[in-house]
């Protein structure tokens, strides 16, 4: 599903087919500032300020910790489909860039009118989540072996 993160600036959208990891990408990009709605503009997370994320977490049965150890792939695969650009136009977006990443940033980069850079901060957020990720499985399986042998 297409979520559509709810911020001051730019129109910023992504895909996730898991809500929890949707509502995991949000948080780690606005930390409560951004609101989340479906494909269909339905609020499916709202701005967590002024102390409501412990109610929104307990409500949502939402756990950090559950997330990261479980679905963490996932949450790494949805902050790189980041695009500046309305839900509507995600298709047209997707059929120019393709599977490009740099191209997708060159894109998200001429796009943003803000300097709140939402794209370019998720691409950066996945990329040291990757790498966290890989060393502490590398660390977890002995000294000496590869990533491939670690996932084997």
């Amino acid at each position: 599903m297409i979520y559509d993160i709810v911020n001051p600036s730019d129109d910023v959208t992504f895909f996730a087919d898991d809500l929890e990891v949707a509502y995991m990408v949000c948080l780690l990009l606005g930390e409560g500032r951004y609101g989340l709605n479906d494909e269909d503009g339905n609020e499916v997370m709202p701005l967590l300020l002024f102390g409501t994320f412990e109610e929104w977490q307990k409500k949502n049965h939402f756990s950090f910790d559950t997330i990261y150890a479980n679905k963490l792939d996932k949450v790494i695969t949805a902050l790189r489909t980041m695009m500046c650009c309305r839900v509507r136009e995600r298709q047209a977006v997707i059929a120019a860039v393709g599977d490009d990443l740099e191209a997708l940033a060159r894109y998200n980069d001429e796009k943003r009118s803000s300097l709140n850079n939402i794209c370019d901060y998720a691409f950066v957020v996945a990329n040291r989540l990757e790498k966290t990720h890989v060393a502490t499985a590398t660390a977890n399986s002995g000294a000496g072996k590869s990533t491939q042998e670690v996932e084997a």
